[in-house]
């Protein structure tokens, strides 16, 4: 068995956060604000009722957070 140590730009280990069960729009909002908050490059959702395949699937959406302008 090998294990995989991700190292952060700083020289901080990242750890993984616990799994949150999102039971309403203010919830997701919620969260989405503390990711934001917290410089977190976003969210990973994933259906509840899927089975988990160590890959993304359709079942797993990626929420993102993004700035974006015009210059004219």
């Amino acid at each position: 068995m090998w294990f995989l140590t991700n190292i952060g730009f700083d020289g901080t280990v990242l750890t993984s956060l616990p799994q949150t069960l999102i039971t309403s729009t203010d919830m997701f909002d919620a969260c989405a604000k503390a990711a934001n908050d917290n410089e977190w490059e976003g969210l990973i959702l994933r259906n509840g009722d899927s089975v988990y395949e160590g890959k993304r699937t359709r079942s797993m959406y990626k929420v993102k957070q993004f700035i974006d302008a015009e210059y004219i």
